[in-house]
């Protein structure tokens, strides 16, 4: 962002802060989506692992995606992946990786 004799570039130095203000603007914007996303994303997630766990106690669900980093926007989906026990890294604990949810393709095994 500097010129080699040391001088600052003016149009170089306000397209920086132009573009630092929009970044700026842009996330205090989001935030309120963000939260509103979250707290969507918390609800769906608590239903589902209610609903499978209630059949299936040995599975667990797990958020993944931009719900679970925080990157999500309005218009993103929620990404989750269902375990059954032992599957993946992190067994039924849900704790472990999610990050290829095409691992955990197979259905549960029915309830007994």
């Amino acid at each position: 962002w500097h010129r080699p004799n040391g001088d600052r570039g003016s149009l170089t130095h306000q397209m920086q802060k132009r573009l630092t203000q929009n970044i700026t603007s842009f996330h205090k914007r989001m935030q309120v989506f963000r939260d509103l996303h979250t707290a969507e994303c918390l609800a769906v997630h608590r239903e589902l692992r209610y609903l499978v766990t209630t059949q299936w106690p040995e599975c667990c669900v797990k958020v993944y995606g931009s719900c679970q980093t925080g990157l999500a926007l309005p218009s993103s989906d929620v990404d989750l992946v269902i375990r059954a026990a032992g599957e993946g890294s992190g067994g039924a604990d849900g704790e472990g990786s999610a990050a290829h949810p095409q691992e955990f393709a197979q259905p549960p095994p029915p309830p007994p």
